[in-house]
């Protein structure tokens, strides 16, 4: 029964949202109970009220909410990309707010043991004895590399800062050329030229 709920829940939401009913999304994502499901629900939410009203009053309440969640939860990879996709958009809308965020993902994703992020969608699933039901869904926000490119471009010093704080060298890494990588890409200037 619980899998079906969220199953509904989860899809609703998506519906209200599209709708740009986003007070009931927020009820109904409220009440989806698998972690990740909730955070990209929420997400979703907060992007939405990021581009329909200058008021950032809901989408803060949003990611408060995400944040409470995480921080009840157990650490597990899931988690981590909660604390991910908060410092991803807390950072659109509060870049100093979204640097302490990345902090607390990064403290999350040391307690991992070999953390894995090549997965870049999450799957839900309803089975039974004689049926299954799937559906997957993306989650661009909720990598290091993506968020650490994304706060970058906004201020680069606080996230080169956590991104040194790693303790997974190959996250070290990566999450450190992904910051780079908007530099690299700049067209360099060009020289003048000498009459003669």
């Amino acid at each position: 029964r619980n899998p079906l709920l969220n199953w509904f829940y989860f899809f609703r939401t998506q519906s209200l949202i599209k709708e740009k009913n986003l007070v009931e999304a927020r009820k109904l994502a409220g009440k989806v109970s698998e972690l990740d499901q909730r955070v990209y629900l929420y997400s979703r939410i907060a992007e939405e009220s990021l581009k329909e009203a200058n008021d950032q009053t809901q989408a803060r309440e949003v990611l408060n909410e995400i944040a409470d969640a995480a921080a009840k939860a157990p650490n597990t990879l899931v988690t981590a990309r909660a604390w991910l996709a908060v410092a991803y958009l807390y950072a659109k809308i509060d870049t100093n707010r979204g640097i302490e965020e990345l902090a607390n993902a990064v403290r999350s994703i040391n307690r991992l043991e070999a953390p894995d992020f090549s997965q870049q969608s999450v799957t839900m699933k309803i089975e039974g004895k004689t049926f299954g039901s799937y559906a997957g869904f993306a989650t661009p926000g909720f990598s290091p590399e993506n968020t650490f490119r994304e706060i970058g471009k906004l201020d680069f010093d606080g996230p080169i800062t956590q991104a040194a704080t790693f303790t997974d060298k190959s996250l070290r890494a990566l999450t450190t050329l992904a910051l780079v990588e908007p530099c690299l890409l700049q067209a360099p200037k060009a020289k003048p030229s000498r009459g003669l």
